[in-house]
């Protein structure tokens, strides 16, 4: 039997001297991993002390680790991590720690999986790791915990298949450091039967024959490299280059051919349509490259019309250029002014039907960052070009393969080379004849445009297999190419992990169509995806209490002791709605109960002069506690004082409560016979917060006509720092200029990828400025960032309420106070029936409650509701109110004699807490936020808090304003504002 493998858009192109191969690609990333710890104008970097580097070349695979030793200045432990940009087709095949003078190897683990993994292990002050992709071709690794004036080393490896040609291999390595390291070296093995390599870049370094192959090495103590290395590996032959794996039950294959030069002339176009990227990410595009090759092509083509259109956030003004015989001058000089980059990424604002051409190029990383996230496309195609490292090369490609375009990577390809294939049609991959009982699960690379060569990898099932290749011009064969396989033909650790990668770069065009397959594969051969991790835990019991299979070394012991583990299977949903049913008892025991006369002996009181509204340090920046850490430590979480007034317990049942099922009809009626008040809310006061930052103050003193520019120069200094775009988009949001505001704003997205509580602060902003669907884009995301955390479901339930979609929001927060989360997140179920019955009780019968048990419905409207929540996780932060009487309402005394309540001290996580009263008294109601304690191995930084103070809540008169602030220090406390009853 035979099979047909047809990839239409595989291309097979030429490729350049092996000179050419070693200056334009780089095996690895553009400079040395860098271990960052955060702190409130961006991050700093760790020393690096020691550095190791091993590379290993076994026919075309190479495998580069790094190990390196940083060292802590600090005196405090702190979280580190590293973010580095991969090329397209390179991946992480190593991570591991040092932990007790060994170094731990990483296991792979479901992305969410591992995160929870590893920051539950910090809170335990344990050392975990961990390696995550985040958007596009970007890893992050964090590492916990780096001592204090100590050490951290961490090894991590590289694999790639090399770029061939009939000449020969080409490997780089950039090797610059910014200072002298105490230890330097850097080896290389070059397998037999190789010829010896020639060192094209490396002073000092030659190879030699050695036991394992071709061996170079070079050592040094003191030193601070400058120069990279670089070398070509002769081939010495034409045919293909075949490989083989034996792995498990399987044999795995791959095969690459040199490239071949066939090329003949295309229609080209008479009108261009240039996308051109002008956000804040694309100042990481190299630019220089793309505009030559754009010269060269336009030059190639002689005349043409073309149609330039930045972006960012949304499209800008576009502009229209003619090129006479090849001269582009005009249009160079444009794109080159146009450089000055600002804002996010949102490729969903690019609609290609609406500016037709005969060819369409765009230029961008293909990482939205913002909003909607795909580009619409139209049936012209597109040339897509990357000159990013660590772009979404996947996506970019889907775009190429479905308009019918080319994909150009800058990173691998020399400008003038490309623009010569651009203006010709290349030969292409048309198919592939073989038998199927021979050759199983066959994969190519995604079509790349301007490639070196063609690869192809699949399973061998019999000891031998005949592959026939066939290419062609369009959809006409014109020639083929056949390829014998055998097992233990030129064995090569590593093959199998290169066809498991051609698989996940196909598979990964549409993510969400194939995550269980890339999951899958990404677990099995321990590759780093979109969906999996690397992680490095400490002790036996970690792996155990998460139940990930760790590394060989502790396998015995992990399997005796899962042994062991109790296997009493447990309903985890079923722990999750008898803690909701505990915390609807315990609200409606409040609610039904009377307030008490007296205030209690040992209640807090404010005495004297009742109320001094505290100084508000307006120097505080807004969100700058943005990196994620865990655990206290450095300045540790103060111990909680005795608590004397505690009226409920999250644990305890309220036994005399009957929960019952209420309908809808029963709901309205309890609304209405339960009036808010006698004594009329007058007003809802916010203490007016504005932040005390010089850029506000330059930018207030500038024409209005100047203040954008004058924006501009101010990013040059505050560039890192999060709290400057919130302020500065607070700023134009004010002076009506809404649309500079949110692409201020935006800019938050650009700083750190898959930041939560950047990302959050970010949504909270957008929903002040009313830009509701934004806000619902970067909540949707929150929740596939945290869809462990209630706070991520909470955030997006009353996004879509406030975006007019109550039934969802109703069933967001019917998940939240029955689903299992973690004890730290306890205190949130309340707060969720709470707005859950809210909703209900407003919107009445527009909401379908099929699916949620009736007897967590019933109206509990209050005249007061007062509810914070904050930014940074493992933060501390106390919601006080203090009634007419003098009574202060806190953790420590969390019922008044008025009926206040307050819920449950969040002392870890982002909140909320939440004060409620059902009868209001006459007075103010003053309302303060303390932060207590900070928790966070960063160098620290401000904490956003957003307060919402409600009157009537829960009834259709309801009234409500918000207010963001922020806080610095620990115990720093500020005035939220108040509520004001009758005539006081």
């Amino acid at each position: 039997m035979n099979r047909l493998l047809c990839l239409c858009l595989c291309a097979w192109l030429a490729l350049g001297s092996c000179a050419d191969v070693a200056k334009v690609h780089q095996s690895v990333p553009g400079t040395l991993p860098m271990l960052q710890v955060a702190h409130d104008s961006g991050s700093r970097s760790l020393r690096l002390s020691r550095l190791l580097v091993h590379v290993q070349v076994t026919g075309h695979i190479a495998t580069t680790t790094y190990d390196i030793t940083f060292y802590n200045d600090q005196d405090k432990l702190l979280e580190g991590e590293f973010d580095f940009p991969l090329a397209d087709g390179q991946s992480i095949s190593r991570y591991a720690l040092e932990i007790d003078d060994k170094l731990r190897e990483g296991v792979v683990v479901e992305k969410a999986k591992a995160r929870v993994a590893f920051e539950q292990t910090v809170r335990g002050q344990i050392d975990p790791g961990l390696v995550e992709k985040t958007k596009g071709n970007h890893f992050r690794t964090r590492i916990y915990p780096i001592p204090a004036r100590g050490y951290k080393r961490v090894l991590i490896g590289i694999e790639e298949a090399l770029p061939a040609s009939a000449t020969g291999l080409a490997y780089a390595l950039p090797l610059a450091a910014g200072h002298p390291l105490d230890q330097f070296s850097v080896t290389a093995t070059v397998a037999l039967p190789a010829a010896r390599p020639r060192v094209v870049a490396g002073d000092g370094f030659a190879f030699r024959s050695g036991d394992a192959g071709w061996e170079a090495s070079l050592q040094r103590e003191n030193y601070q490299p400058t120069n990279g290395l670089a070398f070509n590996i002769p081939l010495g032959q034409e045919a293909p280059l075949v490989y083989t794996e034996a792995r498990g039950k399987e044999t795995y294959f791959y095969a690459y051919l040199p490239a071949d030069s066939a090329l003949r002339a295309r229609a080209l176009p008479r009108s261009l349509t240039l996308f051109w990227d002008v956000s804040a990410s694309a100042a990481q595009r190299n630019t220089e490259k793309e505009i030559a090759l754009l010269r060269s092509y336009l030059s190639a083509i002689g005349n043409v019309r073309v149609t330039v259109v930045p972006f960012a956030v949304r499209t800008f003004s576009e502009s229209v250029f003619t090129v006479r015989n090849g001269d582009a001058a005009a249009l160079i000089a444009h794109l080159e002014k146009t450089a000055a980059n600002d804002g996010g990424t949102q490729l969903g604002a690019l609609d290609l039907q609406r500016f037709p051409a005969d060819e369409h190029w765009l230029l961008t990383d293909g990482i939205s960052t913002f909003g909607e996230k795909e580009v619409r496309l139209s049936a012209t195609p597109v040339t897509v070009v990357s000159s990013s490292p660590g772009a979404d090369f996947s996506y970019l490609k889907y775009i190429a393969r479905q308009s019918g375009g080319r994909f150009v990577d800058l990173g691998a390809a020399e400008p003038e080379a490309a623009a010569v294939q651009l203006v010709h049609e290349y030969r292409q991959f048309l198919g592939a004849d073989y038998d199927a009982g021979a050759i199983d699960s066959l994969v190519t690379p995604v079509q790349s445009g301007v490639s070196r060569g063609f690869a192809v990898a699949g399973i061998l099932k019999r000891d031998t297999a005949t592959l026939t290749l066939h290419f062609g011009f369009g959809s006409t064969r014109s020639s083929r190419q056949t390829v014998l396989l055998r097992r233990e033909q030129a064995p090569a650790p590593g093959v199998g992990r290169i066809w498991a990668g051609m698989q996940i770069n196909e598979l990964d065009l549409r993510p969400e169509a194939n995550k269980e397959a890339i999951t899958r594969l990404g677990k099995q051969f321990s590759i780093v995806t979109r969906n999996t991790s690397l992680l490095v835990l400490d002790r036996v019991e970690d792996y155990v209490t998460h139940e990930i299979l760790p590394p060989a070394d502790l396998l015995p012991e992990y399997l005796a002791l899962m042994k062991e583990k109790k296997s009493v299977a447990q309903d985890r949903r079923k722990e999750g709605v008898a803690a909701a049913e505990t915390a609807m008892q315990e609200l409606v025991a409040w609610w039904q109960a009377p307030p008490r006369k007296e205030r209690p002996a040992d209640a807090q009181v404010e005495t004297g002069t009742r109320f001094t509204p505290p100084v508000i340090s307006d120097a505080a920046v807004v969100a700058d506690s943005t990196t994620t850490a865990a655990a206290a430590n450095a300045v540790p979480t103060p111990a909680r004082p005795h608590e004397p007034m505690l009226n409920y317990t999250q644990d305890a049942k309220v036994e005399e409560v009957q929960l019952e099922a209420v309908s809808l009809d029963r709901v309205e009626l309890s609304k209405v016979a339960e009036p808010s008040s006698t004594v009329a809310a007058s007003a809802i006061e916010v203490q007016q917060w504005k932040a005390d930052a010089p850029y506000l103050a330059e930018l207030e003193a500038t024409a209005p006509a100047d203040r954008f520019e004058r924006y501009r120069a101010l990013k040059t200094r505050y560039a890192r720092q999060p709290s400057f775009y919130v302020d500065v988009a607070r700023f134009f949001f004010a002076q009506n200029e809404e649309a500079i505001a949110v692409q201020v704003l935006s800019n938050i997205a650009e700083l750190r990828l898959e930041d939560p509580e950047l990302l959050r602060v970010m949504a909270e902003q957008l929903q002040e400025f009313g830009q509701q669907a934004l806000a619902l884009a970067t909540y949707r995301e929150l929740l596939e960032l945290r869809e462990e955390e209630p706070q991520a479901y909470r955030d997006l339930a009353l996004a879509c309420s406030a975006a007019g979609d109550h039934n969802k929001a109703v069933h967001l927060l019917y998940q939240v106070a029955t689903g299992d989360w973690d004890d730290r997140f306890a205190g949130i179920r309340q707060v969720a029936l709470s707005e859950m019955n809210a909703l209900i009780g407003i919107h009445g019968k527009a909401i379908d409650l099929t699916g949620i048990d009736p007897r967590f419905v019933r109206a509990m409207p209050v005249d007061v509701r007062i509810v914070i929540g904050w930014s940074a996780d493992n933060s501390d932060i106390d919601l006080w109110v203090t009634d007419p009487r003098g009574e202060k309402c806190s953790y420590e005394n969390t019922g008044t004699a008025l009926g206040g309540r307050i819920s449950r001290d969040a002392t870890q996580g982002y909140g909320p807490e939440e004060f409620l009263l059902r009868k209001a008294g006459g007075g103010a109601y003053e309302i303060e936020a303390n932060l207590f304690g900070d928790s966070r191995q960063t160098l620290g930084g401000p904490i956003t808090i957003k307060a919402e103070l409600f009157t009537d809540f829960g009834r259709p008169n309801q009234r409500r304003k918000v207010i963001s602030l922020r806080l610095t220090d620990q115990k720093e406390v500020v005035r939220i504002g108040k509520l004001v009853f009758g005539n006081s």
